[in-house]
């Protein structure tokens, strides 16, 4: 589902242009709340507990009843608009064809929500630096639980305003942190590596070459990390700095009259929604989800990294572990 206003919000963040809270105001808060319904009233601060400053913030009418709906939806157990609110994904976990919302949803129960009030909050990336991305803050207390973000008992949750092309981003538990990648290179390549092919890979590229189109996919592949390549030659060095595959025969890649044969055809960005759970130069472990928000996962892979003489990574090996039997859901614009 395709909202204009969240997307808004997301060019906005990634303009880099940055909304300064008034730090005259800050709220002190705790994971404990007391009874309450207002979407800007805050949760009551307890002495025996470490406090959280939250900075309001006022967000569109939209994305807070967007969210409602999310929530509202999960306490009836409506899968339909689950699904459409999450873009989950389908795929086979039990034998059968099935989405991920109903593997996770049928033994999830929640008892009753709250939202809680909307805030801002400074994050920081490598692609603009410090920004201000928004979310709204939501009390659910779940019964039941299985195998996805929500947990059994009263607890709080983040849900990010920042989702893209997509309704609104990741949903957090509060207090877990939620670090932005956008713009690391390591990270970069891993996702993509994943986003155009998803296979395990331990220098036989021939796991490379058994699609469709693997060429195409292969000049997409080359460009990450790469925005200088004007030539074949350029084309087929940025393929083996990133994967180390030096060897390739481009002849047989789609021809275009309007586009030089080293340069990619417009086709629009691809990304996963993931969390990156270990970060080195030479090891990098990412959770990819089955769904936009974050609620359940597909897999986790474990990547193996070294560096090219121009700094840039190259992946040695990717393994994929802790398979759900779902695939990871795909975000494009």
């Amino acid at each position: 589902m395709k909202k204009i206003i969240p997307l808004i919000l997301s060019l906005f963040i990634l303009s880099g242009c940055t909304v300064t809270p008034d730090t005259n105001a800050p709220i002190a808060e705790t994971t404990e709340t007391t009874e309450t319904t207002s979407v800007t009233t805050t949760p009551a601060v307890s002495e025996t507990e470490e406090t959280i400053t939250r900075m309001p913030s006022e967000v569109d009418e939209f994305s807070v009843k967007c969210v409602e709906e999310f929530f509202s939806a999960l306490k009836s157990k409506d899968k339909e608009k689950i699904y459409e609110l999450s873009e989950a994904t389908k795929g086979s976990s039990t034998g059968y064809y099935e989405g991920s919302v109903e593997y996770w949803l049928d033994k999830t129960t929640l008892s009753s929500y709250k939202i809680l009030g909307s805030y801002a909050e400074t994050a920081e990336n490598k692609q603009v630096g410090f920004y201000t991305r928004y979310y709204v803050l939501v009390e659910a207390d779940f019964s039941e639980t299985f195998q996805c973000v929500f947990k059994e008992g009263k607890n709080l949750y983040r849900v990010y305003l920042d989702g893209g092309a997509v309704l609104f981003g990741r949903i957090v538990p509060d207090g877990e942190e939620y670090k932005d990648y956008n713009g690391d290179a390591i990270v970069n390549l891993c996702t993509k590596y994943d986003v155009y092919y998803g296979r395990d890979f331990s220098g036989d590229y021939s796991v490379l070459f058994d699609r469709k189109t693997p060429l195409v996919t292969l000049k997409e592949f080359a460009r990450v990390n790469h925005d200088d390549i004007s030539s074949m030659e350029d084309l087929t060095k940025a393929v083996e700095d990133n994967i180390g595959l030096s060897d390739v025969e481009w002849d047989n890649t789609i021809q275009s009259k309007y586009y030089k044969d080293y340069e990619r055809i417009p086709r629009g960005g691809k990304w996963h929604t993931y969390k990156v759970e270990e970060y080195s130069k030479e090891r990098c472990v990412i959770t990819y989800y089955a769904d936009t928000m974050g609620i359940m996962k597909a897999y986790t892979v474990e990547y193996h990294l070294s560096e090219n003489e121009n700094k840039t990574p190259r992946i040695v090996s990717a393994k994929k572990t802790g398979t759900t039997g779902f695939s990871a859901t795909v975000n494009s614009i």
